[in-house]
C-alpha cells in the first residue's frame, strides 16, 4: 500500500540541545503466534490497575494490522525510572 510508519520520536530536547527527561510511558502491546488483539485488550486492562494506582492515565491506541499501544504521560526525573517502572509491571 505504499504506507510509512512515523513513530512517535523517543528523546526530547530543550533549546540548547539538552536531553530533558522522558514524558511518556508506552507499552508496545503486539499479539504473537496463536494471540489476537483481544489478548492485547486484556493485557492493557491488566495494566490499567496499577498505573491508576499510582496516579497516571493510561490510554490506549490501536497500531497497524493487529496490535496496540498502551500510554501514560508521567513528569520524573530519573531517565531510567520509567524503564525500570516498566519492567517491574510486566514482571
Amino acid at each position: 500500500m505504499a504506507a510509512l510508519e512515523l513513530d512517535v520520536p523517543q528523546w526530547r530536547v530543550d533549546s540548547d540541545g539538552n536531553r530533558l527527561p522522558p514524558d511518556l510511558l508506552e507499552f508496545d502491546l503486539d499479539p504473537g503466534p496463536a494471540t489476537s488483539i483481544v489478548h492485547c485488550c486484556r493485557v492493557a486492562e491488566y495494566l490499567r490497575e496499577p498505573l491508576v494506582a499510582d496516579d497516571l492515565k493510561p490510554f490506549a491506541k490501536t497500531s497497524g494490522a493487529k496490535g496496540m499501544q498502551l500510554y501514560a504521560a508521567i513528569d520524573i526525573g530519573d531517565p531510567a525510572a520509567p524503564s525500570a517502572y516498566a519492567k517491574r509491571l510486566a514482571q
